[in-house]
């Protein structure tokens, strides 16, 4: 059982360091568009948070709501704001 153990984490470790290498060598892929992307949202949460809070729609700034507003926008702000109000 043990040597399962250690076969799936040598495999797992391996794809790891395949996928990280990648993301670092290739040009504006990988970590520098999520980066991007992130900061995008945050400034996305930002300006929704400045022109909707008068209203009394409090945006939430979280890096869960700065990623989901650079991959999906508006409706990233929308579903980031529905997640932050749920119990």
């Amino acid at each position: 059982m043990l040597d399962r153990l250690v076969l799936i984490g040598v495999f797992a470790g391996g794809v790891a360091l395949v996928y990280g290498i990648s993301m670092l060598t290739t040009p504006y892929r990988g970590l520098m568009k999520i980066l991007d992307r992130t900061v995008a949202g945050a400034a996305l949460c930002f300006l929704c948070h400045i022109l909707l809070y008068p209203l009394g729609i409090k945006i939430v700034q979280t890096p869960f709501a700065a990623l989901c507003a650079g991959y999906l926008g508006l409706p990233g702000v929308a579903f980031s704001t529905f997640v932050s109000l749920w119990p």
